[in-house]
C-alpha cells in the first residue's frame, strides 16, 4: 500500500484564470483537469501523473495537505473529487495558518505544515504503508522543509518544475542521526510541544525544574537553535521552529519503534510497580530511552568507583544504574535513585559493582 503526501498549491486556478475560465464551482474545475489533461491542468496533476505511473489505484493513498484559505481548499477539493474519481483513496488536510500573510506563514503555517506531514508520514508508516512526499505544488519554502521529513524518516521526495519533463527524486539518505540530544531533554520539548508557544521566562522556570540551566547548559544552547523565539506584547515567546518541529517528530518516531530489551533485577521490578504514578512515569520514559542505545550513549556516564553506568548524566533528579548485556544487546537496570531524597547519593558510597548483579533474578521490562 502506497500513500501519497501531496503539497498543494493554487496553480488549478491560475492556470484556468489565464484561459477566462470561472473557478468558483467545482464542477468547471473538474471539466478543466478533464479537458485540459493532467499534464496542463495543474502543478499536481502534472507530477502525480509521472508518480502513479507504476502504482495500482487500489492500492494507493493520495493525502492534499492545502493552505489556509479559499483557494488552497477549492483546489485540494477538486483534486481529492477528481483522484477518487480514478479509483484513488483521496483526502485532503487544511493546514492552519498557511496564509499568505507574511506573520501568519511564518509564525505558525509553516510549523504546522511540518507538522501534519510528519505526523501522518508517521501514522502511515505504523500501518505499513510505503509514504512518497510530492512537493510539487504550493509555496518554495515547503519543499525544503518536505524535503527534510523525507531525509528524516526515510522516504523520497518529488519535486517537478514546470520546465521539466521527469521527476526530480531525492531519495533517502543512507545515514543514522543523532537524536541522543533530543532524548536528554525531551521532557522540556514534550512540555512545549503541547502547549505550541510559552512565554520565555516560564520555559526556563520549567527547565529549571528538571535540572536544567537555560543560561549556562551547553547542550540546551544547541536545543535553542531549533526554537522560535518571538516578540509579543513585551514578552518574548518560544516554540519549536519548523525544523524542530520535524526533527522532534522524527525523534518520537524512533522513540517508539521496538528496541533492545531492558532487563530488571526483581528488586527494581517490584519497586517501579510501587512508586506513585509521576514517579514511575519518570523512570519508565527512561526506561524506553535505554532500549536505543543511540539515545543514551551520549548522555550516560560511569559511575565513581563502581563497574555501573548511571543515565542520564548531569543534574537530573531520577537515575538509572545498569551494565551492558553480555551478548552486547540491551541492558541489565540494578539500581533506581533520586537526587532529592538522598537514594543516589548512597548508592554512590555503596559503590556497587556489575559483579555482584550477575546472578541476580531478571525480569524483561515490558513498556505499559
Amino acid at each position: 500500500m502506497n500513500s501519497i503526501l501531496v503539497t498543494v498549491g493554487t496553480s488549478l486556478l491560475t492556470n484556468m484564470q489565464r484561459d477566462k475560465l470561472e473557478t468558483t464551482v467545482q464542477p468547471v474545475r473538474l471539466q478543466y483537469i478533464r479537458e485540459k489533461g493532467e499534464q496542463k491542468a495543474s502543478a499536481e496533476t502534472n507530477s502525480l501523473r509521472l508518480l502513479l505511473e507504476k502504482m495500482s489505484p487500489k492500492n494507493t493513498k493520495i493525502l492534499f495537505f492545502h493552505s489556509d484559505t479559499e483557494d488552497g481548499e477549492r483546489c485540494a477539493q477538486t483534486l481529492e473529487r477528481y483522484y477518487d474519481g480514478q479509483g484513488y483513496q483521496a483526502e485532503t488536510r487544511r493546514v492552519e495558518g498557511l496564509q499568505y500573510r507574511q506573520e501568519a506563514f511564518k509564525a505558525a503555517g509553516l510549523r504546522n505544515l511540518v507538522r501534519e506531514l510528519a505526523s501522518t508520514t508517521r501514522r502511515e508508516q505504523e500501518a505499513g504503508r510505503a509514504v512518497h512526499i510530492n512537493a510539487t505544488g504550493g509555496f518554495k519554502a515547503e519543499i525544503a522543509y518536505a524535503t527534510l521529513i523525507g531525509l528524516l524518516f526515510d522516504v523520497p521526495v518529488y519535486y517537478l518544475h514546470e520546465r521539466f519533463n521527469d521527476l526530480i527524486q531525492m531519495p533517502p539518505a543512507p545515514i543514522a542521526w543523532d537524536y541522543s540530544l533530543l532524548a536528554e531533554y525531551d521532557a522540556v520539548l514534550n512540555w512545549l510541544e503541547a502547549a505550541g508557544q510559552r512565554k520565555l521566562e516560564e520555559l526556563w522556570n520549567f527547565a529549571h525544574q528538571h535540572g536544567i540551566d537555560c543560561e549556562t547548559d551547553l547542550g540546551w544552547r544547541k536545543i535553542d537553535l531549533i526554537l522560535d523565539h518571538e516578540p509579543i506584547d513585551g514578552h518574548i515567546y518560544v516554540a519549536l521552529s519548523p525544523a524542530g518541529e520535524a526533527y522532534y517528530e522524527a525523534y518520537r518516531a524512533h522513540l517508539e519503534r521496538p528496541g533492545d530489551p531492558v532487563y530488571l533485577t526483581q528488586e527494581v521490578s517490584e519497586r517501579l510497580e510501587r512508586l506513585e504514578p509521576s514517579k514511575r512515569q519518570e523512570i519508565e520514559a527512561l526506561l524506553q530511552k535505554l532500549s536505543h542505545r543511540p539515545f543514551w550513549q551520549g548522555s550516560a556516564e560511569k559511575m565513581r568507583d563502581s563497574g555501573l553506568w548511571v543515565y542520564p548524566r548531569g543534574p537530573r533528579n531520577a537515575r538509572i544504574a545498569f551494565y551492558l548485556d553480555e551478548g552486547g544487546n540491551g541492558v541489565r537496570v540494578c539500581e533506581i535513585a533520586w537526587h532529592n531524597d538522598g537514594s543516589y547519593d548512597a548508592l554512590c558510597d555503596r559503590k556497587p559493582q556489575a559483579e555482584s548483579y550477575r546472578n541476580a533474578q531478571w525480569h524483561i521490562w515490558t513498556r505499559r
